[in-house]
Order: C-alpha cells, then structure tokens, then sequence
C-alpha cells in the first residue's frame, strides 16, 4: 500500500490536532536527514475550489507570519519547502531578504509546484531539492485585474498581437473593443515594470 493511500485511510487524519502532529513528525525527520537544519513551510492551498480564477499566492500579508515563524528557529541553515503557483515579486524579495540577514546557507524543495515568484524564491537559493514530479516555472510576473489573476508577459503578448494584426490589416477586429476599453497605458506601464522586476530579482 502507497503512502498515499494509508493516510486517506486512516481516519484519525481528520482529526486537526493529529494532522499538525502527524506534520511536525514527518518536519522533524527531514531536518534530520538534512543533519538537523531548521525547516519552514510555506505552502499555498491549490486544491480549494474558492481560488480558481484566483489561486492562492504569495502575498503581503505572508510577510508576517513568515517573519514570525523565523524568529523562533534557531539553526544556521534553512530548508524552506515552497509550494506556490506564484505571487508579488516585491514579496518574494522581502522573504529571501529575511532569510538571508539570518541564514547562512538556505536551500529550497520543492515537493509539487513553485511557479513564477515561487521560482525567483527558488533561484535566491544555495540549492534546489526537487523530485520527478516537481516543477518550477517561467519567470513571470503575476497581474490583478477586474477581479483576476494572469501572466504580466500574456497580457504584453495579447496587446502586441492587436497591434501586428492592425498594422497588418488597417482593421480592428471589434471583438477586442471591450477588453481594449478597460485597459489604460498605466497598467500596459505596470506589466512592463513587473517583468522587468522580476528579471533583475532573477539576475541578483
């Protein structure tokens, strides 16, 4: 029987207290295999449903407890195990600055996904732990707007794309109006500084 599937049988996992404890145990025994560096998660919940359209990421307010949750370690070194579709890069670079003022040396694994600024995060690294089944992501900055989440670079595309088609043909395809209608050159502007952001978080 997989590990999987004997966690979803045993029905004491409903029980929250165990899970944490369950949690802590199974956090204990990679740090001592790691030879006993501290171990923090930072883990985005993808499965619920609420955030489709606008999953979960790394955002201001996980500065706080990240910031709480550093000052009770101890050790010199970090694991930092990161499961995220992505998020503000400006907070990403606020994490790897806490963690670098107090670590010497941190590494990341990625156990599923760390896409976008969960990849930045993971290239502020010393090392990157992954499995076959991990996967980082484009270095791309993440976008709100009108209530959704999106690529920074997609919207760039999209826009540059209107433009070939109407240089092109001398036509706008009416189908584009609505979206065209409420997008102004500040948010054009601001896509352009969010990858440029990136790429020079990348570069450091």
């Amino acid at each position: 029987m997989g590990v999987y599937t004997e966690y979803l049988d045993n029905l004491a996992f409903q029980d929250f207290r165990l899970l944490t404890q369950e949690r802590k145990k199974q956090l204990q025994r990679i740090s001592e295999l790691r030879g006993g560096r501290d171990v923090l998660v930072f883990a985005a919940d993808q499965s619920n449903s609420k955030l489709i359209g606008n999953m979960a990421s790394i955002s201001y307010p996980d500065i706080l407890p990240i910031t709480d949750q550093l000052s009770v370690l101890k050790g010199q070194h970090l694991d930092l195990i990161i499961e995220t579709p992505g998020g503000v890069g400006e907070v990403t670079e606020g994490i790897v600055g806490l963690i670098r003022k107090k670590y010497e040396n941190f590494a990341v694994i990625v156990p599923g996904w760390a896409k976008s600024a969960g990849t930045i995060l993971a290239m502020a690294a010393d090392e990157i732990l992954m499995g076959q089944t991990s996967a980082l992501g484009p270095i791309d900055a993440q976008l709100a707007w009108q209530g959704k989440q999106f690529s920074a670079h997609a919207l760039l595309a999209g826009v540059d794309k209107i433009k070939d088609e109407v240089q092109k043909t001398g036509i706008l395809n009416k189908a584009y109006v609505p979206m065209l209608q409420t997008l102004s050159p500040g948010e054009l502007e601001h896509a352009s500084n969010a990858l440029a952001f990136a790429t020079k978080l990348v570069t450091q």
